[in-house]
């Protein structure tokens, strides 16, 4: 544990804090575990549009179909609408 950089406040300061630093939201390829990023999922949304198939953008991506189909939908990604 590293209680060095902790600071003693109340639930409104430390909410305060989260939102003055940018971690209220850790989406997209601000995510830690994001396999891709903002220019991919254009890039995959344009690619659907003009034909391509979600299997050949899953392999090309290295995700699942799934994951393309939910990008497709706006599941997934919808901080990036609209597209």
């Amino acid at each position: 544990m590293r209680p060095d950089h902790l600071f003693i406040g109340t639930q409104n300061d430390n909410v305060a804090d989260m939102l003055a630093k940018s971690r209220d939201r850790c989406v997209g390829e601000r995510n830690t575990h994001a396999k891709l990023a903002n220019r991919d999922v254009h890039e995959i949304r344009r690619c659907l549009a003009l034909g391509e198939t979600r299997q050949s953008l899953a392999s090309r991506f290295h995700v699942s179909e799934v994951t393309i189909n939910d990008i497709r939908c706006g599941r997934r990604w919808k901080h990036l609408l609209p597209f």
